[in-house]
């Protein structure tokens, strides 16, 4: 492997309670929920998948769920650890941890605009174009060859857009980021090209079975 090459392995953080399908999962952007005993699995699976991977620095936000798994992942490695702000979820304001079956009921209006356009922001939330900016600004200024980073559904699917030239306001339709997954992007040219999404999610998550 040339010794010029940089590659960035993105992992979606490892399952929390508020990560459920369907109208009891709740909004998870700045809430701050730790894993569950699910998610710690995932999480030692994902470090089993990686253990021979020469990372030479990792990163995360500061959401517990993403710093946790990224700790479980590194285990005793010597691996710089950078915690920054840009790699924060989108913020659902007054939705942050209420679940989906709530804020249809309580927010009937907001969440019909929002389901209809992203560009409508939950109340006091932020906007898809104020979190695109940030992923981009990370992007613009990583410095590792190997890298490694945990990150958020949304943040995640805003980044591909991005670097796929899709439009960020049709982030939800282009692509999902299955939970414990890996996402791996390659420097070609200066332009960065996916290698490969939703590496090592579950059957269930990807096929929709069981077996």
């Amino acid at each position: 492997m040339a010794s010029s090459e940089r590659r960035l392995v993105l992992v979606r953080h490892c399952l929390t309670d508020y990560d459920v399908a369907g109208p009891t999962g709740r909004f998870l952007g700045r809430a701050d929920p730790v894993l569950n005993d699910h998610g710690i699995q995932e999480a030692n699976a994902l470090r089993q998948i990686l253990a021979d991977i020469p990372f030479d620095r990792a990163f995360a936000g500061n959401s517990r769920r993403c710093r946790q798994t990224l700790e479980i992942i590194i285990g005793q490695r010597n691996i710089p650890i950078e915690i920054d702000h840009l790699m924060n979820e989108i913020d659902y304001g007054d939705w942050e941890g209420l679940t989906k079956g709530d804020v249809v009921t309580r927010f009937a209006e907001d969440w019909k605009r929002f389901e209809e356009n992203p560009d409508n922001v939950p109340p006091n939330g932020e906007s898809v174009k104020s979190c695109a900016e940030r992923v981009e600004s990370w992007l613009t200024k990583l410095q590792c060859n190997r890298g490694l980073a945990v990150v958020d559904k949304t943040w995640l699917r805003l980044l591909i857009c991005s670097i796929m030239g899709a439009p960020i306001t049709r982030y939800r339709q282009c692509l999902d980021a299955k939970i414990a997954s890996i996402t791996v992007l390659l420097l070609v040219s200066k332009s960065w090209r996916m290698e490969t999404l939703n590496y090592g999610a579950t059957r269930k998550r990807v096929f929709g079975i069981d077996v």
